[in-house]
């Protein structure tokens, strides 16, 4: 094997491991040959290097990642250069140690590489500055206004840096108004010494800033409204159209007056929504997906892309908790609807005794369980490994094979399905039954490679649990036939992981368990133990980290010394009326006991969620599938 293969396998494998609970300890064993792999001399070395750094870094790793990235950016590399200054700044903002810490990165990151700075990534630095929510933070607009003034007293900088610039300035300015070298006069000079080498858009921002000044600080008024003035006939509309309405806005009347302190308010702060769908994690997912589909980023992005908390201790608003829909039956695997009890049988359980107090629910709105996910489909053992899997054989025949793959974002799902026959094969014709939720759009098929390919699109527009159902006609050696088979396509696919620590975890959990809100669902089942009464719980409860995060898709964390794992995630569907995608939450606890009952050990699984009843009894239903003895 070459030294180049040997280098990218290795990477390859630590990749593998970023969904285990083994990557924190993995990042930091093994973070300098990492980074020395950002010089390699091969591209896909430095890009392989790249994506792991990203996808496994952490709060501990964060702050040696970003720097190390940070001075990478500064070198010539224009292969990975745009994918690189995007992922710091996602970074910059995801594992921001402090607010100070991400204003001094990200400013450092414009000052390096401004060409590569797009205008959604200095958008979202502006948002993080201005802040979400209801309060701002000033102490960080004071720090953001400082450091920028600074970072703009050199001679020369990058444009994107006085557009960040003039938005700061004229925004907060006035908390280190009264600081030395700094009174309003500077201010405005500080934009204007960079006038000449700017662009027309961002002069466009510096005529902005320069009115919010004149407005702030009535001492700039005369020199703003003639610095203005020279734009009354411009070449350029833009800037001339705001010239014209900037100086008519500054008029000392009372019209003017009252119309400029309406238009030039402070800006408010950001929603707590524009807070959480941060564009630059779509950005990025699109700027991957031309790679290939086990690149790591594009793995990573796929579990965790459209409502990612970045701020985790945003996660799980009361705002997500809106009612999905629930429809007629459908078809595929033997699933029955929810039905609801009043009380649980798991409180009757020999385990029950040995659950923490507030574990179980003693309420209502429990939904009664009915054992693992069944199919009675011709490729029901497929089923099984294609459920937390993206890709693999579907179906196998003596005659024909059909071979699946599978991508997933937000309620949006994409299926590839590659058939071959052994012999001449033709006519091929695939047709799904959509479900109370899952609709399907089913592509001709088409001769590619070899082999006979239909890409298939699903919608997932509401709440349900059914695996559906397809038919596929084909044509081999002449002779006409008709298979049936089942979709993998279950509620999991559309989950998207939410990294939640653990004391914010509890709160939920508990609102859920003990609240009367008839929207909240529960459910409490002990299984037996998949494993022989002499395995250690942790053992297998090392298995079912795995099973709930890099299989079901949730964001997984462990407690009670490894024998409770936490997992959270959103539940992602289209709403018919808004077209918009709306989320449902939902929650699992599962906890591993060492005392042996009648020569068996037990887990419990808990399940809670807020109108989605029919998600959670699925979700059980594929738990179980994997974890029952």
């Amino acid at each position: 094997m070459s030294t180049f293969s040997f280098r990218y396998l290795a990477l390859e494998a630590v990749s593998k491991f970023s969904n285990t609970p083994y990557a924190d300890t993995l990042i930091q064993n093994h973070l300098k040959p990492i980074l020395a792999s950002l010089r390699d001399n091969d591209i896909s070395i430095r890009r392989r290097a790249l994506d792991i750094l990203y996808v496994l870094c952490t709060a501990q790793t964060s702050s040696v990642i970003v720097k190390e990235l940070l001075n990478y950016s500064t070198e010539p590399d224009i292969d990975v250069k745009e994918e690189l200054v995007l992922k710091i700044a996602i970074l910059a903002e995801k594992f921001a140690e402090s607010l100070t810490w991400y204003v001094d990165t990200v400013i450092k990151l414009v000052s390096d590489s401004g060409d590569y700075i797009t205008d959604d990534i200095w958008h979202r630095i502006l948002q993080m500055v201005t802040g979400f929510g209801e309060q701002q933070n000033e102490e960080l607009q004071r720090y953001a206004a400082d450091r920028i003034f600074t970072a703009l007293s050199v001679s020369a900088v990058h444009e994107n840096l006085v557009k960040i610039g003039s938005y700061v300035l004229s925004e907060y300015g006035h908390l280190i108004a009264n600081q030395p070298g700094k009174d309003p006069q500077k201010l405005f000079d500080i934009l204007q010494k960079h006038w000449v080498s700017c662009s027309s858009p961002a002069r466009c921002m510096v005529l902005n800033a320069y009115v919010k000044l004149a407005t702030r600080f009535p001492v700039l008024l005369d020199q703003v409204v003639a610095f203005m003035e020279q734009f009354r006939e411009h070449w350029d509309p833009d800037l001339q159209q705001r010239a014209l309405e900037y100086i008519d806005l500054l008029k000392e009347e009372d019209e003017t007056r009252e119309a400029r302190n309406h238009c030039l308010q402070p800006m408010p702060t950001y929603s707590e929504d524009i807070q959480q769908n941060n564009p630059l994690i779509r950005k990025i997912y699109a700027l991957k997906m031309g790679a290939n589909t086990d690149d790591a980023t594009v793995a990573n992005e796929n579990k965790k892309l459209a409502l990612e908390e970045i701020m985790k201790t945003q996660a799980l608003s009361k705002a997500e908790f809106t009612t999905g829909k629930s429809g007629s039956p459908g078809l595929g695997s033997e699933y029955t609807e929810a039905t609801i009890l009043s009380t649980s049988p798991a409180l009757k359980h020999p385990c029950a005794e040995l659950t923490s107090t507030g574990r179980l629910a003693e309420g209502g709105n429990i939904i009664k369980t009915t054992g693992p996910m069944r199919s009675n489909a011709d490729n029901a053992s497929e089923l099984k490994n294609l459920v937390i899997n993206s890709e693999g054989s579907l179906y196998t025949s003596n005659d024909i094979q059909i071979e699946y793959r599978s991508d997933y974002q937000g309620f949006l799902g994409r299926l590839l399905l590659r058939v071959t026959g052994k012999g001449d094969l033709s006519d091929v014709e695939v047709r799904v039954q959509d479900t109370e939720n899952f609709a399907f759009k089913v592509s001709p098929a088409q001769f590619k490679d070899g082999t006979t390919q239909v890409m298939i699109q699903c919608i997932n527009s509401g709440v349900g649990g059914r695996i559906p159902l397809a038919k596929m006609k084909y044509t081999l050696r002449g002779d006409t036939n008709i298979i049936d088979f089942v979709l993998p396509v279950s509620v999991n696919k559309f989950f998207e992981s939410v990294d939640m620590p653990n004391e914010i975890f509890e709160k939920f959990y508990t609102e859920y368990t003990q609240s009367d809100n008839p929207n909240y669902y529960r459910i409490d089942d002990f299984i037996k133990s998949p494993a022989p009464p002499q395995v250690p719980a942790i053992e297998v409860m090392k298995k079912v980290y795995g099973l709930l995060g890099t299989g079901i898709g949730l964001g997984v964390s462990v407690v009670s010394n490894g024998l409770v794992v936490n997992a959270v995630g959103k539940y992602c569907f289209k709403d018919e009326d808004s077209q918009d995608m709306k989320t449902l939450p939902l929650m699992a606890q599962i906890e591993g006991f060492d005392k042996v009952i009648e020569d068996k050990k037990f887990l419990r699984i808990s399940i809670r969620g807020a109108a989605n009843k029919e998600v959670l009894k699925a979700l059980h239903e594929i738990i179980t599938l994997y974890l029952a003895a």
